[in-house]
């Protein structure tokens, strides 16, 4: 079977139960992390110019080889529809963009940081993949999250105009610092999240007190989108261990894919409806 048959480099890029996908994996995390080291090094402005023009060179290196890493997995890839948008693909796809971006924006290249995401495959290396799973779960319950939080931030932007204008009032006639209903509106998200840069604070006793129960209703709302989000992770356990109780009862379970850790459930599935990775399934 030649190197560059098609199933064979399916093997050997989506999986790492044999000795060479193994090793490729491992060399891609190697270069991975040493890329993502080299943006690093390549901010210090104290490096000499020697060591600045070798880390350029080795970026450009790693940005091709990921190129063409990309290129082949498309190649290799069953369904190739389903690798370009799943996580990963859109990961492998902006690991090497930015590199190609910056030669028409400056400083875009600095974005390479991104390729750290790649990084989360050390948990199909490393055969982890019950953390796979579990943040798969996590995101299940956030997605689940969103229209609560939508609102709660709607209420949030109300609530911060109506406190940035109540503070214009206030303190505009004899404090410059609130000169325009933006900055104060900008006064109140920094005093109701607790941050309190300190650049604007108020000076009338009035406008004290009311930064007083801005800065103690802060507290409570933080706990907001927290309780919503844990409310769904509870949720969503409970749903998990009932859903676990079934397939015992069941004569097909669920089956995980081993590389994105997408759960199916339909036993006729041959293949991830998100990566389009071939299932392994249990005899």
């Amino acid at each position: 079977m030649p190197w560059y048959d098609q199933r064979k480099l399916y093997r050997i890029l989506f999986f790492n139960d044999t000795k060479e996908g193994w090793r490729f994996d491992i060399v891609i995390l190697t270069l991975v992390l040493l890329s993502v080291t080299a943006v690093f090094i390549h901010t210090i402005t104290q490096i000499g110019t020697t060591l600045h023009r070798f880390l350029s060179i080795f970026e450009w290196i790693c940005t091709i080889l990921f190129t063409i890493e990309y290129c082949v997995r498309i190649y290799a890839s069953l369904e190739k529809r389903k690798y370009i948008f799943s996580f990963f693909g859109l990961v492998d796809l902006f690991a090497v963009l930015p590199s190609y971006i910056a030669i028409a924006f400056s400083g875009a290249h600095y974005m390479l940081i991104l390729r750290s995401v790649r990084l989360l495959r050390v948990f199909k290396v490393l055969q982890m993949g019950a953390f796979v799973r579990q943040g798969k779960f996590f995101s299940k319950a956030i997605r689940h999250s969103y229209e609560k939080i939508s609102v709660f931030m709607l209420w949030i932007a109300v609530l911060v105009s109506l406190l940035g204008t109540l503070m214009y009032i206030i303190e505009s006639p004899v404090n410059p610092n609130y000169s325009s209903i933006p900055r104060s509106i900008y006064w109140a998200m920094i005093t109701l999240t607790t941050v309190g840069y300190g650049d604007i604070t108020p000076i009338t006793p009035l406008g004290q007190f009311v930064s007083t129960v801005v800065m103690l209703l802060g507290y409570s709302i933080i706990a907001v989108p927290t309780g919503i989000i844990s409310a769904e992770v509870v949720k969503e356990s409970v749903h998990s261990k009932t859903h676990k109780d079934l397939s015992e009862l069941e004569p097909h379970a669920s089956v995980f894919c081993h590389h994105c850790g997408h759960e199916s459930n339909q036993p006729q599935d041959n293949y991830c409806a998100i990566c389009g990775t071939q299932l392994i399934k249990p005899e």
